[in-house]
């Protein structure tokens, strides 16, 4: 066995802002998602978690059995406080 029993994972999958980053996010946790009850079986618990914008692209993310954390985010050098503000936002 990879991992200990009774351990949790968290795969932490961010992005938005573009469906650029949000389909390529979607299609790996709909793939992760078929892995999942094997890992129960072995006794781990997986949570997979979502950072990004509260825009567009949470409409696509909602329903894929994963939890949504909304931070605050921002675009090139314009944005940098929303960046600052994001990064400890997600801690």
């Amino acid at each position: 066995m990879l991992f200990s029993p009774n351990k949790n994972i968290k795969i932490v999958l961010a992005g938005g802002g573009s469906g650029g980053h949000v389909f390529p996010i979607i299609s790996v946790c709909e793939a992760l998602n078929k892995y999942i009850p094997e890992f129960e079986r072995q006794g781990l618990s997986v949570e997979l978690i979502y950072f990004g914008a509260n825009d567009f692209t949470l409409d696509y993310v909602k329903n894929k059995n994963i939890s949504i954390k909304v931070i605050s985010c921002g675009k090139g050098i314009r944005d940098f406080w929303k960046t600052i503000i994001g990064f400890f936002q997600a801690f």
